[in-house]
Formats: C-alpha cells, sequence, structure tokens
C-alpha cells in the first residue's frame, strides 16, 4: 500500500492511500482517532494533532475526527488545516487564519497578515506569509 502523504501525532499516525485518495489510520484508538476517519473520497492531506485529526479535500471542504470535548473537530469550508493537541489552525479562501478547540493561553492571531499555510505543534503555531 502507497500512500501520498503521512501525518504522525498523538500515538498514531494517518495518510492518503495514493490508490484511492482516501484516509487510513493506524494507532492508539481512545477517542476514534482511527475508526472515526470518513471514508471520504479525493483527500488532499491529513493532520494528525493530539487526540485529533483533520483533513482537506480536493472541494476545498475540511473534516474533523477524534476527540472534540473542546469544539476542535469543528468543520469549515477552508483551503488548509493543521491540527494541534486540541487546537486546529486554518487558512481560509481569503487566506485568512483561524484557530478553534482548547485555544486558551494559545490563540494570539496577528491581524492583518495573509497566510499561504500553517504548522502547528503542542504548545506553539506557525504560518507562512504569502
Amino acid at each position: 500500500m502507497a500512500f501520498e502523504s503521512v501525518s504522525r501525532g498523538g500515538g498514531l499516525a494517518c495518510g492518503v492511500r495514493l490508490d484511492d485518495a482516501t484516509v487510513m489510520c493506524r494507532g492508539f484508538e481512545d477517542y476514534g482517532q482511527v475508526s472515526g476517519a470518513p471514508a471520504i473520497r479525493d483527500v488532499l492531506g491529513v493532520s494528525s494533532g493530539g487526540l485529533d485529526r483533520c483533513g482537506a479535500d480536493r472541494s476545498g471542504g475540511v473534516f474533523c475526527w477524534g476527540n472534540d470535548y473542546w469544539g476542535q473537530a469543528f468543520p469549515d469550508s477552508i483551503r488548509g488545516v493543521a491540527a494541534g493537541a486540541a487546537h486546529p489552525y486554518a487558512v481560509n479562501g481569503d487566506d485568512v487564519l483561524s484557530c478553534w478547540g482548547d485555544v486558551v493561553g494559545l490563540v494570539d492571531l496577528p491581524e492583518n497578515i495573509l497566510f499561504a499555510s500553517v504548522a502547528v505543534g503542542t504548545t506553539y503555531s506557525c504560518g507562512r506569509r504569502h
């Protein structure tokens, strides 16, 4: 089995299968991180956070699954997404950054800056400007 992309975090790994562009995950299953992976085709990529996973499809849709204790499995129509420990970040179609989930003390979103992409860790986040 071959993968187009793979993301690892929180005791498991998820990848986008090369043959059918679907998501496959392996690892810990305490919050549905493996079995909760949606059966969506045309997936561009996935991001593995601590307890949640997010992905984006070719139509611009975003989907998240796993632990939703802080509302981090919030779906939206955005261009790119990265999952942190419990706080996903996203870049929307207007290149504006947003964040949701357990964001207490973590979110200080810069204003008037457009982003091309974002990467998220447990206690930090980085964005690449246009």
